[in-house]
């Protein structure tokens, strides 16, 4: 969990790609329903375009499908900031226990203040290719520009702004953010279950190696 832009979704990459960890992002969730145009799909597309949230009802009915897809065998599952409200969180756990699986879960609170946000998303680009995703920054210096201007490292598709990455749109979703973030954590401390803290104003790859140390694993691939 963390600020938009706090660096949840290249750490979820790094993860994947080099720890054969399975990612879900609800947002690529959601765009990958809206293309296929499954019932779900529909549904979001709608809400959207209306200029309205998608409800965590909906939200959850999605991750329950994806989920069950996916738990077929013993697995790391890293959840992009996800849940993202107290609602999503009490969801998350009845879903999980309607599936009856032995969950051990870990909470990573990525930390930064919201200048430096501001700064990442401003900069930020992001891959086309639906099934990637990996997200870069344009600003000089700054250890994530693409190695071939307007393309992907991974797999050469183009590189695009989100059409939310502006300023007043930043500013929505870091008090969005903020309003939910302290019953989220209030919520998991009672459970027993304490945040893991880590400071995201920092070179990826040494954000990376607090997250495998905190994790116990070593690079699988």
């Amino acid at each position: 969990m963390g600020l938009p832009g706090s660096g949840k979704g290249t750490i979820s990459s790094l993860c994947t790609s080099q720890l054969g960890w399975v990612p879900l992002s609800t947002g690529n969730l959601c765009r990958e329903h809206i293309q296929k145009q499954t019932d779900l799909g529909k549904q979001i597309d709608f809400i959207i375009k209306s200029g309205k949230l998608v409800s965590d009802e909906i939200i959850a009915e999605m991750v329950e499908q994806w989920l069950k897809q996916v738990f077929n065998s013993p697995m790391v599952i890293v959840l992009d900031g996800y849940p993202r409200t107290l609602r999503q969180a009490h969801l998350l756990d009845a879903m999980l226990e309607k599936l009856n699986v032995n969950v051990k879960m870990q909470i990573l609170h990525f930390n930064i203040n919201s200048e430096k946000i501001m700064e990442r998303i401003l900069y930020r680009t992001i891959c086309t290719n639906k099934e990637c995703q990996r997200a870069y920054s344009l600003k000089p210096n700054s250890g994530l520009l693409p190695q071939s201007p307007g393309r992907c490292d991974s797999c050469n598709a183009p590189l695009t702004k989100r059409s939310d990455d502006t300023m007043e749109s930043i500013r929505h979703r870091l008090d969005s953010y903020h309003c939910n973030e302290q019953d989220i954590v209030k919520y998991y401390l009672d459970r027993g279950i304490k945040p893991c803290v880590i400071n995201t104003d920092r070179a990826v790859e040494v954000i990376f190696e607090d997250v495998k140390k905190i994790a116990g694993v070593h690079d699988v691939r």
